[in-house]
């Protein structure tokens, strides 16, 4: 079962992938760790919602190799956006088991 934390805030820099469905949130989390990046699974703010409750809160630094990643194995996304400061906080998905 997950449960939610607040988040600190975001370094600057931070983005994160946007999704239609909660499958292709969690596809690309499995992607993007076996491919070596650092990602967390996020609620995202209601600003950015884009069709699903879960977005994956990335490095924007990584953004092109991060979109190489999941197109290479047609891991589906929305788009990424970066995180901007005065955006509400995010709710980091915890995990347990």
């Amino acid at each position: 079962m997950a449960f939610l934390r607040r988040k600190k805030p975001s370094s600057e820099g931070g983005g994160l992938v946007l999704f239609e469905d909660v499958q292709d949130a969690m596809t690309a989390e499995k992607v993007l760790r076996k491919a070596g990046y650092a990602v967390k699974l996020v609620a995202p703010p209601p600003e950015l919602r884009r069709g699903c409750d879960l977005a994956l809160e990335i490095n924007l630094v990584e953004q092109p190799g991060i979109e190489r990643a999941l197109k290479e194995k047609d891991a589906a996304y929305v788009s990424v956006a970066p995180l901007r400061v005065g955006t509400s906080e995010l709710l980091e998905i915890l995990r347990q088991g």
